[in-house]
């Protein structure tokens, strides 16, 4: 379960469904994913995939053969509201941490400072990973590399959460 800061506005509030829970959210722009869609369907459209670092013909893939359409080999163009939206310049000036592997939903709330969030998480007992809380001191080096962390390191024979390994490499003067 990998961990997560984004920068959200202060007033953020996470989407929900009718039932109150948590819609999950990719957390990179839609952009991105929208220009690689367009991209793969022009050429599937062309008759290529892309198979081995190039486009081949499609004709060469019998599994790319046996779909009866791009969306059906790559899957549905990029939808809005599967993703964070991308606030305007200046106004995500709030932190919020967010658990990204399978849900891509937040464990916090909004937070001014990155100093707050980390004393949320810590006092909160939220969950590095597998049930695994951080000290302070750990979620606070996290929140600061800017990184997202996953599941566990094995630190000097240590299992340790990818939150607490991110301080450890911290405290070392490691990165």
């Amino acid at each position: 379960m990998s961990r997560t800061v984004r920068r959200v506005p202060a007033d953020w509030v996470h989407p929900t469904d009718e039932r109150g829970r948590k819609l999950p959210l990719i957390g990179e722009p839609i952009s991105k994913y929208l220009a690689d869609w367009d991209k793969h369907k022009a050429k599937w459209d062309e008759g290529f995939i892309e198979a081995r670092g190039g486009w081949e013909p499609r004709s060469n893939s019998q599994e790319a053969m046996a779909c009866g359409s791009f969306e059906e080999w790559w899957d549905e163009r990029p939808r809005q509201e599967d993703f964070m939206p991308e606030f305007p310049n200046g106004t995500a000036t709030h932190f919020q941490m967010y658990e990204e592997t399978s849900d891509g939903t937040p464990i916090s709330p909004v937070c001014a400072t990155i100093e707050e969030l980390a004393r949320w998480l810590a006092d909160n007992r939220a969950s590095a990973v597998a049930g695994m809380p951080a000290t302070y001191e750990e979620w606070l080096a996290m929140c600061r590399a800017n990184c997202s962390v996953g599941s566990i390191a094995v630190v000097d024979g240590k299992a340790l959460s990818g939150v607490a390994a991110v301080s450890e490499a911290d405290r070392r003067g490691i990165r």
